[in-house]
């Protein structure tokens, strides 16, 4: 866990799904950012969580917000290889 990281986070981050549907229901800012500067999208993102990208967007999430230094999701999935979250990302019509 990163500095300001909320259950949010951690729920993308390892792709429980489940709990994000909870934490939704109960009110989470699910655009907030961490101490780092980025999202829980951004964070399921950049660990490979296609899971957690596909319900934070049906959950209303902002999958267009950029982390501090401008990289946008599908940047930051492109450069690690991660094919499949790049796909997913064009799929659901991401920048």
């Amino acid at each position: 866990m990163m500095f300001g990281d909320t259950p949010a986070f951690v729920a993308a981050q390892y792709g429980h799904v489940a709990s994000l549907r909870a934490l939704a229901e109960l009110g989470a800012d699910l655009n907030r950012f961490n101490g780092d500067g980025n999202t829980p999208a951004f964070v399921a993102a950049q660990q490979g969580q296609e899971a957690s990208l596909r319900v934070l967007g049906e959950l209303g999430a902002d999958l267009n917000i950029p982390d501090v230094t401008g990289a946008t999701h599908t940047y930051v999935a492109a450069w690690q290889g991660l094919v499949n979250i790049v796909g997913c990302l064009v799929e659901l019509r991401v920048d």
